[in-house]
């Protein structure tokens, strides 16, 4: 359990100490009963202590299909066109998509995509939707065809209809 303290601070004012933070998580779909849901809430936090609850919607992670023609085809194109590694083609598209930070590195600073496909902006595992990677290999196929004149082709006619769904 998350081990929360307050205490008065400047001009009386209470602030929060948080020395421990545990998760808890509850998955629900259209079939769960929202009352049993939350009474499992109400069982499993202390009266006493402070919870913040976010609820979000879960959103189905992208799949191999996606996975395939984004390595596959795109990356794989790119590369035999240009000579540019796979890896670097990736690192660059999720940059140009999603924004770019700066990092040091040995006292150099370097430019690093805020996030990946796979990597929220933190480093933590947070895989995107097939919504969302639907979209970016729109992104890349624009891109793509902008800057260097290289067609990417859909996997195949229906693909990002079945991908958004």
């Amino acid at each position: 359990m998350a081990s929360c303290c307050q205490r008065q601070g400047v001009q009386g004012k209470r602030i929060r100490d948080c020395q421990s933070v545990s998760k808890m998580r509850f998955v629900a779909d259209q079939h769960i009963n929202r009352q049993n849901l939350i009474k499992k809430v109400n069982e499993a936090v202390d009266s006493d202590k402070v919870y913040e609850i976010t609820i979000t919607e879960m959103l189905k992670e992208y799949n191999d299909e996606q996975r395939g023609a984004l390595w596959g085809v795109a990356y794989k194109i790119l590369s035999d066109e240009t000579g540019n590694d796979a890896e670097d083609l990736h690192l660059y598209f999720c940059g140009e998509y999603f924004g770019w930070k700066t990092a040091k590195v040995m006292g150099q600073s370097r430019k690093t995509p805020i996030r990946t496909t796979t990597r929220d902006h933190h480093g933590k595992r947070d895989v995107i939707s097939t919504a969302d990677l639907a979209a970016m290999y729109n992104f890349i196929q624009q891109r793509s065809s902008q800057t260097v004149g290289v067609y990417i082709p859909d996997p195949d006619p229906d693909w990002k209809k079945r991908m958004a769904a």
